[in-house]
């Protein structure tokens, strides 16, 4: 199997795929949510608070956060 190089395009035929459900009640359709994460000025070296967002997917029929899509 050839090595990926960073920035390498790869091509995906996603007619061999099939897409993710929720867990919850098994529909296919979800939306992007985000959770913004405070960081503190003492943990940043700017010396300022940020505010790092954290992306989620959330199911459009039942809202349910699936865990296999939690990054966290």
């Amino acid at each position: 199997m050839p090595q990926i190089q960073p920035g390498q395009q790869i091509a995906v035929d996603l007619k061999n795929s099939k897409p993710a459900k929720c867990s919850k009640c098994k529909k296919d359709l979800f939306i992007p949510c985000f959770k913004l994460m405070k960081v503190s000025a003492l943990m940043n070296p700017t010396g300022k608070d940020i505010m790092v967002p954290i992306q989620y997917w959330r199911c459009l029929s039942c809202n349910t956060v699936a865990k296999e899509f939690t990054p966290m």
